[in-house]
């Protein structure tokens, strides 16, 4: 299902969709969503904006306690698959797009992605570090950020217990890194 069609099927009730690893809520719902905590509010072709919070971490149960409070009603989606869900009331949900519209506030521009590199696993995925600047090769920029850390490491009298370099076609990058006083 689009979140347009999960939206049609909960009329007046703010639809809060997994996407990797942050829950989106589109459109009015992102204006709601925003002016109610303060999280950005995003550009987006589709719906117009979006608005979004990492599903790690207490950000859900925060903004299951505010909507609750606000008797905003929401629906919780992974996937097709339905999550927690609040009935609320439908006039605070109308009410509230009233209140954003009311407030003046802006939708910001989102910021270009960074391009994608291709790697083997996920564990490979969060260990790369896309350096991008002009005139200059991943392997030099590397070399470049690790004699600046060592550097500072030293200035600070800490040492490096272990810096692991990533080496592969696509991409060059620090691993890991262990540094203690």
């Amino acid at each position: 299902m689009t979140y347009s069609e999960l939206q049609n099927n909960n009329e007046n009730r703010i639809i809060l969709q997994l996407a990797g690893n942050f829950y989106r809520a589109y459109g009015d719902n992102a204006k709601i969503l925003s002016l109610l905590t303060g999280y950005k509010l995003l550009s987006s072709k589709e719906y117009g904006c979006r608005c979004g919070f990492p599903a790690n971490g207490n950000g859900k149960t925060k903004v299951i306690e505010i909507l609750k409070e606000k008797q905003i009603g929401f629906v919780f989606y992974n996937g097709e698959t339905q999550g927690e869900s609040y009935e609320g009331k439908p006039e605070n949900y109308i009410n509230a797009i009233k209140a954003w519209e009311e407030s003046g506030a802006k939708i910001q521009e989102a910021e270009k992605p960074t391009p994608k590199i291709p790697v083997a696993n996920k564990e490979d995925k969060q260990k790369v570090a896309i350096v991008s600047s002009s005139g200059i090769s991943l392997e030099d920029a590397l070399a470049q950020l690790k004699s600046k850390i060592e550097t500072l490491i030293n200035e600070k009298n800490l040492t490096i217990d272990n810096m692991v370099l990533l080496n592969n076609p696509e991409a060059t990058s620090i691993s890991s890194l262990i540094i203690y006083r």
